[in-house]
């Protein structure tokens, strides 16, 4: 059987299986490894990889917002934790004809990106490859023992919300692989980690679970369901899509809704509150947007997203997948 049959989410559950957790308050299955250490906080720890023409095209995004983008996917791990960014260790594998002007641009926006969030790059490996350039960043951070934000806290009767808008980064990358706009992804913005929002949501303990949207809000939604034992209903009129994304999507003849649903690379954050504080919650994210999107369930209900047009179906756990 091959890695393509289980899938990206069916390899990472057998893997956890085989990998002891150690001492860990959380180890494999939510945005960031909880490590339990002395004093009042926990130490966060995650990991991501970029690989050209797989995450992005060379060819098509300057080094330095390749390097911004490497930091900003690990920040919104944390984020999603309600945690603080504090160390990072990065490992490149470099194609022998990469010019060293492309590589010192790149540290140039990590290292820009990284210092005003109080973020040290500390080290790292360099290794040869035949290709693609590789890139692979790991992040620590903190988070009070009091504070810290899981998958798994939402109940039925909460309701989720979600940060921003989604579907731009999908539009940019769809124009940008069908050719419609070779410039596409030099002008999108790199992802924002919405790092204050996941941090006042969390100390402020109206968050009861919380991750960032990474893969699409479908397939995310479904990771937090499963992960709190809860079912979801949607609605579709309420998801929040970018104008940029909805302009784009007559374009890519795509429904607006399917960019922001199953797209991914939105990097906002998703959160199950008590109805009662949406208010308050919206006032400490501000000048952020905070859309309700649904309705947590029970477990058995499913996850459901009911249609513009009134119809009720099972949302499809669709959305980015490497397998």
């Amino acid at each position: 059987m091959s890695i393509s049959h289980v899938g990206e989410f069916g390899l990472i559950e057998q893997l956890r299986r085989l990998c002891p957790a150690g001492a860990s308050v959380v180890g494999i299955g939510d945005d960031a490894a909880v490590l339990d250490i002395p004093g009042d906080s926990y130490m966060l720890a995650t990991v991501d990889m970029l690989v050209d023409g797989v995450h992005f095209r060379l060819s098509h995004i300057p080094p330095e917002d390749l390097g911004q983008r490497l930091l900003a996917v690990s920040v919104s791990d944390i984020a999603a934790m309600g945690g603080a960014p504090t160390f990072a260790l990065v490992s490149l594998a470099l194609p022998l004809d990469i010019g060293l002007p492309l590589v010192t641009s790149l540290y140039d926006g990590l290292c820009g990106a990284a210092e005003p969030l109080g973020v040290g790059v500390v080290g790292g490996n360099v290794t040869r490859t035949p290709g693609p350039l590789s890139l692979d960043l790991a992040l620590l951070g903190t988070v009070r023992k009091t504070d810290v934000v899981l998958r798994r806290g939402a109940r039925p009767g909460d309701i989720l919300a979600v940060t921003g808008r989604l579907g731009l980064a999908a539009a940019v990358r769809l124009l940008t692989e069908t050719g419609m706009s070779a410039e596409a992804e030099r002008d999108r913005l790199g992802p924002l980690a919405r790092l204050k929002a996941g941090q006042v949501l969390a100390a402020s303990h109206l968050a009861r679970a919380m991750m960032d949207i990474s893969d699409g809000l479908a397939g995310d939604a479904h990771r937090l369901c499963a992960a709190s034992e809860v079912g979801l209903h949607i609605l579709e009129r309420h998801v929040p899509v970018d104008p940029l994304a909805r302009g784009a999507s007559e374009t890519l003849g795509r429904e607006p809704a399917e960019l922001a649903l199953h797209g991914g690379e939105d990097y906002e954050l998703l959160i199950a509150l008590d109805p009662s504080q949406v208010g308050r919650a919206r006032t400490l994210v501000e000048p952020l947007p905070l859309t309700v999107v649904g309705t947590v369930m029970p477990r058995e209900y499913g996850v459901m997203i009911e249609r513009v047009n009134g119809r009720v179906d099972p949302l499809p756990d669709d959305g980015w997948k490497h397998f």
